[in-house]
């Protein structure tokens, strides 16, 4: 038997239920996000293990504080300005940035940026899963005394792995409320890390290796390269 009755044409975009707008057009009635969600949302990405790593590549590198910072905040800068743009595509065709673009370059060309995607997202992934897993390990080891060798690494790791899953296989209403919770919880573990490791601070390039590079200007650059790359990342 067939029914008359219409389908509900609306998409759901709820908390603990999944998302069903994926790569289609999503009308205005249901665009309700708000700028300070997606400041959550953005903001919470920054506060992972993950951009810590990042952010210690300019020591690595060889600079001290004030060559990390600038060149840090020179690139982010950078980056930013060449990325922003681009938020435009996205409101006015109302559907995500990697459909988009692929008007431009047809369903075919749109490969090469897909496959530019998915390695960009898996190995944001995978930092996120190891970084995440073996503080984890690391933290429950140092607190209560619990063994911190590879069974419990790989237990954490795949426990990190999923939940990540989860959340985003829900999508944007479950994620927006995951950085609620998240963004003041890192938030203030990362305010006491500085309150704690301050004693140990030291603006002093390390002495060990020098300057990957050899000189200054030519490390600051690639400093400011490598964290340019960052929000450029989320081009494709």
């Amino acid at each position: 038997m067939v029914s008359d009755s219409p389908l509900p044409s609306g998409g759901i975009d709820a908390v603990g239920r999944v998302e069903t707008r994926g790569v289609d057009y999503i009308p205005e009635a249901e665009r309700h996000s708000r700028p300070r969600e997606l400041t959550a949302v953005f903001f919470g990405t920054q506060l992972c293990f993950g951009i810590i790593v990042l952010g210690f590549l300019p020591v690595s590198f060889g600079l001290g504080w004030w060559g990390s910072l600038t060149s840090t905040l020179v690139g982010l800068a950078v980056g930013s300005a060449m990325f922003a743009p681009l938020a435009l595509l996205s409101t006015r065709t109302g559907t995500n940035s990697a459909v988009s673009s692929g008007a431009h370059f047809g369903v075919v060309g749109r490969i090469v940026g897909s496959l530019v995607g998915v390695f960009t997202a898996v190995g944001f992934y995978a930092l996120t899963v190891w970084t995440g897993g073996t503080a984890l390990v690391a933290g429950l080891h140092k607190l209560f005394g619990m063994p911190s060798g590879t069974a419990e690494l790989a237990i954490s790791y795949a426990l990190i792995a999923a939940a990540t899953l989860v959340v985003a296989i829900y999508g944007h209403a479950n994620v927006v409320l995951a950085n609620r919770i998240l963004v003041p919880t890192m938030g203030l573990l990362l305010v006491i890390g500085v309150i704690v490791l301050l004693p140990h601070f030291s603006a002093q390039p390390p002495v060990a290796g020098g300057l990957l590079l050899g000189s200054y200007p030519a490390t600051w650059l690639l400093s400011a390269t490598t964290a340019a790359s960052l929000p450029i990342s989320y081009c494709p």
